[in-house]
């Protein structure tokens, strides 16, 4: 079989898995926190096949250009998920956030790096591309180092030498969710471990706090306050999954280098490990858990609809009543008395 074939029957796979997926959320018939999980299982499987079967394509080439020794450890190119897929709370519908990392030793560096651009190409279209039988994933690649004017794939030292030499506040909580997903595993599991003391210092400074405060000013500057009867942004608006995101994180950031038990990409991970190791009360727990599962189950019944990334209610009351009876519930009144 071709890699055409391949890949035409991972498209029919992946949407049919997303259909069995999208019919048990529908019926009720696992929990927030279980489906969230189970798509991103599905995007790990659909990843990881399609990363073998486009890197064992492009192995002639790496046979050739390194005279066999590209089957020798310290040669690998590797997928890294970031973002919900990395959390493993992947939406209905969602980009998947990824950036590419290939090692290979020094001499043959250079040349590693110039044969994986064009597999990192393939395999982020193979993944984003449409045919009959639907597509994989859109792929989003901006939260590699220095975003969209970056490198494509990016050696392993040269990605670590830029956090160290230039990371962000933001990138820090980025790379809180680094999870590897495909490839040579080895290559990304180096990365995410050297990155810890990055993403988790030890040492809490005045110049850390500052920092993050000042990226909670940010976040909160950039978004748009929702005059009444305007539709409700359930990722950006205030009190929505990103601000319960971004406190769990600045915690982890702050507390993980001296708890390793909060060195987890999962946000609902470590909003329960953050009330073990008694650094939440209980009643904030509580709260936080609630709404964040509430507002991630009606995320997912707005994208379920027609498989579209959107974050936003509804305006028209056939719509807002088609939501609510997604979600099981009685009328869209009561839709609006849980979001209160």
């Amino acid at each position: 079989a071709t890699v055409d074939d391949f890949l035409q029957r991972l498209r029919r796979f992946r949407t049919a898995e997303w259909v069995r997926l999208a019919g048990r959320a529908l019926a009720h018939l696992g929990s927030t926190a279980q489906i969230v999980r189970e798509h991103s299982e599905l995007a790990d499987a659909v990843l990881d096949a399609c990363t073998r079967v486009l890197w064992r394509r492009a192995r002639a080439a790496a046979d050739f250009v390194f005279a066999g020794r590209a089957a020798a450890s310290g040669y690998g190119f590797a997928v890294l998920a970031q973002g919900k897929l990395g959390a493993g709370e992947l939406n209905v519908s969602s980009d998947v956030d990824l950036q590419y990392l290939c090692c290979a030793p020094a001499a043959d560096g250079t040349a590693m790096a110039a044969l994986c651009e064009p597999l990192a190409r393939r395999l982020t279209q193979a993944l984003s591309a449409r045919d009959a039988h639907g597509f994989c994933y859109r792929v989003d690649l901006e939260l590699r180092p220095e975003g969209k004017r970056g490198a494509l794939v990016n050696s392993l030292a040269g990605a670590e030498h830029f956090y160290e030499a230039y990371g962000q506040s933001w990138e820090r909580l980025a790379l809180m969710r680094a999870r590897p997903v495909g490839g040579a595993r080895w290559v990304s599991q180096a990365f995410v471990q050297a990155m810890r003391p990055f993403v988790y210092p030890r040492s809490i400074s005045t110049t850390l706090v500052d920092e993050m405060a000042a990226l909670g000013r940010r976040i909160h500057g950039e978004r748009r306050y929702v005059p009444l009867g305007d539709s409700l942004d359930l990722k950006r608006d205030p009190g929505g999954i990103r601000d319960v995101e971004l406190f769990v994180q600045t915690l982890q950031h702050l507390q993980g280098g001296r708890q390793p038990s909060l060195q987890t990409p999962s946000t609902l991970e470590a909003l329960d490990r953050l009330y073990f190791l008694g650094l939440l009360p209980a009643s904030r727990h509580a709260r936080l858990r609630r709404a964040y599962l509430l507002l991630r189950s009606v995320e997912n019944a707005v994208q379920v609809v027609d498989e579209r990334q959107a974050h936003r209610l509804p305006t028209r009351p056939e719509a807002l009543a088609h939501l609510a009876a997604i979600l099981g519930l009685r009328d869209v009144g009561q839709l609006q008395r849980r979001l209160v």
